[in-house]
């Protein structure tokens, strides 16, 4: 072989050499952000790629700014009920609230079933709407009034007792009087923003094996 082919061959073999590391080089470049690993040693035989730097994680979300209304209680809040408003017990600074003395009027509407135990006959059935006039005090709800039964002649005497926790709900009964005897029946409910919602259901002792098995609701706006 002459002596100018054997330095052409050289020539080729380096070329071959000097693309094949920068290929190496290439593959050794990482991509920014895919992860904390530096990327596969490129080599210094090629001039193609430069070492891959290791991606930047994510940083946590710092911790959220406590706020009025958020519905926490924070250390300077008095009350936190989980809206702006006033007038429902928590200001829009979260100062306590004294709301009262309001008087006021709502509706009222009892369903009653009275069931024999000892009988297979249906419940006998009847509704009793009215109103009630509320009493509205720092926390405290009280409430009365009576109806008259819609299928006879009787009725029905009631008292709602209340108390309204900061959050705006509702913890309470109502008494109901039915021919003398009192009945106290469970509420639940809410007063938010000056709007009453009561809701009740409960099944009492009338006499012997007779029961009577109540429901019914209270409304009223103050605003």
């Amino acid at each position: 072989m002459t002596k100018n082919r054997l330095n052409t061959v050289a020539l080729i073999l380096i070329s071959m050499l000097a693309v094949a590391c920068g290929d190496a080089g290439n593959e050794g470049g990482g991509f920014k952000g895919e992860g904390g690993a530096a990327g596969i040693d490129g080599g210094e035989g090629g001039q193609g790629g430069e070492a891959g730097q290791g991606g930047q994680g994510g940083e946590p979300d710092p911790d959220p700014v406590p706020f009025c209304g958020d519905g926490f209680v924070d250390a300077d809040e008095q009350c936190d009920d989980g809206n702006e408003e006033d007038g429902d017990g928590c200001s829009s600074v979260c100062e306590e609230e004294v709301i009262g003395p309001i008087e006021t009027e709502g509706q009222i509407a009892i369903h009653i079933a009275i069931d024999d135990l000892n009988s297979n006959e249906a419940p006998n059935e009847d509704d009793c709407p009215g109103t009630i006039s509320l009493l509205i005090d720092n926390g405290e709800i009280t409430g009365e009034g009576s109806c008259s039964l819609v299928q006879n002649a009787n009725f029905l005497s009631y008292a709602l007792n209340a108390e309204v926790d900061s959050d705006g709900a509702l913890e309470g009964d109502v008494e109901i009087t039915l021919n003398t005897k009192v009945h106290f029946v469970p509420i639940e409910g809410s007063f938010n923003d000056g709007v009453l919602a009561v809701e009740f259901n409960g099944v009492t002792l009338v006499v012997g094996a007779i029961r009577a098995i109540w429901s019914g609701e209270v409304d009223a706006n103050v605003n």
